[in-house]
């Protein structure tokens, strides 16, 4: 079970594809940031429900069984949950939808897949000054 003091210092790491799951959280672990994984936006919601704390920052898949990922983002949000989000999707988005993601549910960064390593761990970097 996640605590929430280890919910709060993590970075929440969310997509279907364990391979693509496991590169992210180990480039993530080599910025000395802890990770928690789940597969599922539901295994999330759980992860999230069982702690009172928000992560540090949270990266989400865009295509994933049972719920995509602006979905749940839409849910976060309308929770009142408002931890940085990166999302990461294989397919561009459209200017309405781009609009939708960074100004209506606030979605810090969208990173197209698949990801290029070096390029990844400069964009986190970027982001953290901002959130830690």
């Amino acid at each position: 079970m996640t605590t929430p003091d280890k919910i709060i210092k993590s970075v929440l790491v969310v997509d279907d594809d364990s391979q693509l799951r496991a590169l992210v959280s180990l480039l993530l672990r080599s910025m000395e940031l802890a990770v928690i994984e789940a597969g599922s936006a539901k295994e999330a919601a759980g992860i999230l429900a069982a702690s009172t704390a928000d992560p540090l920052l949270a990266i989400i898949d865009y295509r994933m069984p049972e719920m995509d990922g602006i979905s749940w983002i839409t849910e976060l949000r309308d929770a009142g949950r408002t931890f940085p989000i990166v999302l990461l999707t294989s397919a561009w988005c459209d200017e309405e939808t781009f609009h939708r993601l960074r100004n209506i549910l606030k979605v810090n960064l969208i990173l197209r897949k698949p990801i290029e390593p070096e390029q990844f761990v400069k964009d986190i970097e970027q982001l953290l000054p901002a959130i830690k």
